[in-house]
């Protein structure tokens, strides 16, 4: 048989069957009438046994397989709610199966309950369905729902029972549709629930909306993510402007702090004996969390270059200050040049051709940055990165043959690199004790802090220096090297400097114990071979324990046929620069500084000039002091 949907509708007959032939038919767990006075009430009085008004002593029907209880209660009689409307028996007939409509009663906790025993009870005999035997689920071709043993019986019975012949027209007991014993239908299912249609879309519904309310959420947040994006670029924007602006006021403050600390006699100054040194400008080059440890001058254009390190991270490069606008903020000339701190820095000495920027590295490589190409500044471009096998300590560049550059690496040798061929050394001077006369000319494992290069008529000389001494490497690497320095001393070589024009090299040392330091001034010339000779010697009453370096440089001054030198070192105790003047001989007292005491340790000192511009610069932590010399 075909399955018909299941209708709630309940529609009233209007001529119910007499209560006789109800009385007649035997069905399961029969109910007795309800009483007169019931009204809805779903608990009518029980009829008694002995009751004289029993019109009849049918055997009332039970489910298969149960036996009555003692005490055994009678239901009370037909009943039923579907859909919000409440049917019970009528007492006006005399059928007690005929169903009229009553007032619907407010819903509660209790009647959701018995709208949910309801739904899964034969309406008829009030038992529950069945999924097997006699009172298994059936319906009609209308939906309703009955017992199978109840609604064939009831359709048995009222078709007996009228019409003539006793075949009468036997019709549903929800909504009086006719129907005969073909219309009924077995439905099989695992389980049975009655579900409230209404509710369904009623929650549907309200899906449907949450869905829409959904969207429009996301639709909001999506906009609202894209706001957040905008103004984090404008607040990133503001704060670069304000740490610009940080900056510039940090340098107006403090060139007009010194303004007000120098003498009134600068700017007319004549040139004369000693020279004069005035703090031009200030300059910030690392912010907050950032360092700054080695300078390097460009011989031929004003710029300066100064190491910029965060030690939290890899990026590790040189910052570009210019020496003609010290007001404008430096610029980094690559972001992550090395991926650890630079340790030394030189820009190569030729004017022509391609000029670089050497860096020498604890990353174990030292990197070849393009600066200029024929004279014309270029933007600073990687053009080569050269293998160091060890951690790279210093840096120099042959002033003859600009193809060369010599790196000092932490194992204490020093490789030589020609630019045309940068994928290996072309030379490398190794620490080794072959053809060394004495334990005390070994350069050890000490790191190779400092390089120079002394040129000469045909070839030229290369000196370098660790914490034991001062050294020059042989023509052939594998042969010893010299010893410059006098052997035995308590003291240990933290810098090393040479000026070509002047011909003077300048070593520092700190004596053992570290309250008292030692500068030795030599004269150093290629006549052949290196002449090496003690000029001057500088004590100095002042510890060193951050290893800052010194410099030595010459300049022409105007009117004049010799050449002057200026030797700088830092004096750590009062974190200033001492600078002493010479020409044939070097004054034994430092030249007065119209400066004040920096707020940070120095430790890096260099000398440039270029035409009538003179001038040196000191490295804090975090600022460039840039000085005139006139």
């Amino acid at each position: 048989m075909d399955g018909n949907s299941v209708s709630l509708d309940v529609s009233l007959s209007p001529s119910p069957p007499s209560i006789s032939q109800i009385l007649s038919f035997p069905l399961h767990n029969q109910r007795d009438p309800v009483p007169p006075n019931a009204g809805p009430s779903r608990e009518p009085a029980r009829r008694s046994d002995t009751d004289p008004g029993a019109t009849h002593s049918a055997k009332r029907l039970r489910p298969t397989g149960s036996e009555p209880s003692a005490g055994y209660q009678r239901p009370p009689p037909a009943c039923l709610q579907r859909g919000g409307s409440a049917m019970s028996v009528d007492e006006t007939h005399d059928d007690d199966f005929a169903p009229r409509p009553i007032v619907p009663r407010t819903t509660s906790s209790a009647s959701i309950e018995s709208e949910c025993g309801e739904s899964s009870t034969c309406p008829i005999c009030f038992e529950g369905w069945t999924l097997s035997g006699s009172h298994k689920l059936a319906s009609l071709k209308c939906g309703h729902l009955f017992g199978r043993s109840c609604i064939r019986k009831w359709l048995t019975q009222k078709g007996s029972h009228h019409g003539k012949g006793g075949m009468g027209r036997a019709f549903c007991p929800e909504c009086k549709q006719a129907a005969t014993l073909r219309d009924i239908r077995v439905l099989f299912a695992r389980s049975v629930t009655a579900v409230d249609g209404a509710r369904v879309e009623e929650l549907q519904g309200e899906n449907k909306k949450l869905g829409l309310d959904l969207g429009a959420a996301r639709s909001d947040a999506a906009e609202s993510q894209l706001k957040l994006f905008q103004m984090q670029n404008e607040v990133r924007k503001l704060r670069d402007e304000i740490d610009a602006l940080f900056k510039e006021n940090q340098w107006l403050k403090t060139e007009n702090k010194n303004l007000k600390l120098r003498p009134a006699h600068d700017e007319s100054a004549e040139p004369g004996d000693p020279p004069c040194l005035l703090l031009r400008a200030t300059v910030p080059v690392a912010a907050e969390g950032c360092s700054s440890r080695v300078l390097a001058f460009d011989p031929h254009c004003p710029m300066l270059y100064a190491s910029h390190s965060k030690p939290s991270s890899t990026e590790h490069t040189m910052a570009i200050v210019d020496i003609s606008n010290p007001q404008r903020a430096p610029t980094l000339i690559l972001p992550h040049l090395h991926s650890k701190e630079i340790r030394g820095a030189q820009v190569s000495p030729n004017a022509d051709g391609t000029r670089y920027l050497l860096t020498a590295s604890m990353d174990q490589t030292a990197a070849l940055t393009a600066l200029s190409s024929n004279g014309v500044r270029t933007a600073p471009k990687l053009a080569a990165r050269l293998p160091l096998a060890s951690l790279g300590w210093s840096c120099a560049w042959d002033p003859v043959d600009t193809n060369l550059c010599y790196v000092g690496v932490a194992t204490g040798g020093v490789l030589a690199f020609d630019l045309r061929n940068t994928a290996a050394p072309l030379h490398t001077w190794s620490r080794v004790r072959d053809g060394a006369s004495d334990d005390s000319t070994d350069p050890g494992y000490s790191p190779i802090h400092s390089i120079a290069v002394i040129p000469g008529a045909s070839q030229g000389s290369v000196v370098v220096a660790n914490s034991l001494n001062v050294y020059s490497l042989p023509t052939k690497p594998g042969e010893p090297w010299t010893q410059l320095t006098e052997a035995g001393e308590q003291r240990s070589c933290y810098s090393l400097s040479y000026d070509a024009g002047l011909g003077c090299a300048a070593a520092s040392f700190r004596r053992k114990g570290g309250q008292c330091t030692e500068h030795d001034l030599y004269e150093a010339r290629m006549d052949g071979e290196l002449d090496w000779k003690l000029v001057k010697r500088i004590p100095v009453s002042s510890p060193q324990n951050k290893i800052a370096r010194s410099a030595v440089f010459s300049y022409m001054p105007p009117a004049s046929a010799n050449r002057r030198g200026l030797f700088c070192a830092v004096l750590e105790a009062s974190r200033s620069v001492n600078v002493w003047a010479g020409e044939d001989q070097w004054s034994g007292e430092p030249l007065a500084l119209s400066d004040v005491a920096a707020p940070e340790d120095i430790f890096d000192v260099r000398g440039w000039c270029s035409g009538d511009s003179v001038m040196f610069a000191s490295l804090t932590n975090t600022t460039v002091r840039l000085y005139d010399v006139r």
